[in-house]
């Protein structure tokens, strides 16, 4: 459970930095072109929600429950 976990943490964590990195030069994923049909500061929040929830789940599937 711990490596699906990890898994899901990495690839959430590299596609909101690819859809920062590539949003910035006017690049979309196609996986990710909803996002940014919702609006601006909307998608924004969302990929550093990505961002920044693939870190998070990445350490808890890490961390020692005991």
């Amino acid at each position: 459970m711990k490596g699906y976990l990890t898994l899901i943490g990495y690839l959430l964590f590299v596609l909101g930095f690819l859809a920062l990195l590539l949003g910035l030069l006017g690049i979309d994923l196609s996986i990710l072109v909803w996002i940014n049909r919702i609006g601006s500061p909307t998608s924004l929040i969302i990929k550093l929600v990505m961002l920044f929830g693939g870190i998070i789940l990445m350490y808890v599937s890490k961390t020692n429950h005991t």
